[in-house]
C-alpha cells in the first residue's frame, strides 16, 4: 500500500505538491498550540510530498541485468561483481534464488562491500548456483 502511495504521488505535479506543503506549514503554524506536538510528523510529511522517490522501498533498488553471468568473475583473491569487488575471506553467504516467475535474485546480505542486489532471467539462476558453488564452495549458497 506504501508503495501505491508513493507512486501516486510521484505523479502529481510538483506545483501541487508544494501546494499542498504550503497548506500543511500554515495549518502548523496557524494552530501552534497543538500544531507544535506534530511539527516532526508535518516535517516528514512534506519531505515525502517534496521528493517521494527518495523513499523507495528495497524492491525498488535492484540493478535488473540480462547477463548476470557477464558481471561474475573470479580476480585472483576477490570476488567481482560488475565494478565491486569483496575478498574471498570476507564472503561468507551470498542469496541466490527466485524473484519471480520471471526472474532470479543475486543478493549479498551479510556483505556491505557489495552494495547492489542483481535480477536477472529466471534461466540463468542454475548457472550462477554453479559458478558459486565451483569457485567459492566454501561459500554458504541462501535460496
Amino acid at each position: 500500500m506504501l508503495e501505491s502511495i508513493r507512486r501516486w504521488t510521484a505523479n502529481v505535479p510538483l506545483g501541487y505538491r508544494a501546494a499542498i506543503i504550503t497548506l500543511i506549514i500554515t495549518a502548523v503554524f496557524s494552530f501552534w498550540d497543538w500544531g507544535a506536538y506534530y511539527l516532526g510528523v508535518a516535517i516528514m510529511l512534506c519531505t515525502f510530498l517534496y521528493a517521494p522517490e527518495k523513499f523507495l522501498l528495497a524492491s525498488d533498488q535492484h540493478n535488473k541485468v540480462k547477463n548476470v553471468m557477464s558481471l561474475l568473475a573470479v580476480r585472483g583473491d576477490n570476488l567481482q561483481v560488475g565494478l565491486e569487488q569483496v575478498p574471498v575471506s570476507k564472503l561468507k553467504r551470498v542469496a541466490v534464488g527466485e524473484y519471480d516467475k520471471r526472474f532470479g535474485i543475486l543478493q549479498f546480505p551479510f556483505n556491505y562491500q557489495i552494495s547492489h542486489s542483481h535480477i536477472f532471467p529466471i534461466q540463468q539462476l542454475d548457472s550462477v548456483r554453479e559458478f558459486f558453488k565451483t569457485n567459492y564452495p566454501d561459500v554458504e549458497l541462501i535460496t
